[in-house]
């Protein structure tokens, strides 16, 4: 487990014209009120391999992470020194409608189980200057999948044991 991480499943109501999705609310238990400056929608195909990333510094930010549709099997890795969960690994499969709150100093990656979309809210805006990560392939994890789909990014980043642990809590 890792501290200050959230699930949240989804609350979908359905009727004949589709779906409402709630992603994230404020009053939910453990929550605290975020200030959001950044949303993005990532789409990737099944058998895409995407991170581990962090940012640090001044854009070290708490992300909410929503599966809208599909499935991931999703990682985290908490790189925050003090936290008392220093390293730990949390590994879940996630499906549409849940939602991950994740605070400064967690990475995140996952693996496209069937194509999906997800969207991303961010409490500070993202800068390259202090985007950083660790190679997924490095990680204790059984990943489901083959690294088929990986960004050359992705796949230059510096194992988990030579990773410059650059992030301030």
């Amino acid at each position: 487990m890792i501290r200050d991480v959230i699930y949240c499943d989804a609350n979908e109501i359905m009727d004949e014209r589709g779906s409402f999705i709630k992603i994230f609310s404020k009053n939910w238990n453990g929550v605290a009120p975020l200030q959001l400056e950044e949303s993005f929608v990532t789409r990737s195909k099944k058998g895409t391999t995407r991170g581990m990333h962090i940012q640090i510094g001044p854009t070290a930010n708490w992300k909410i992470i929503s599966v809208i549709e599909g499935h991931i099997f999703d990682v985290l890795v908490d790189v925050r020194q003090n936290s008392g969960s220093y390293l730990s690994i949390a590994q879940k499969y996630i499906s549409s409608g849940t939602s991950i709150i994740l605070p400064p100093g967690v990475a995140h990656g996952f693996q496209a189980i069937e194509n999906v979309t997800m969207i991303y809210f961010s409490s500070k805006a993202y800068d390259p200057e202090y985007d950083r990560g660790f190679n997924a392939k490095s990680l204790a994890v059984n990943w489901p999948m083959n690294f088929e789909i990986q960004s050359d990014r992705d796949k230059k980043f510096p194992d988990i044991a030579d990773f410059v642990n650059e992030f301030k809590e």
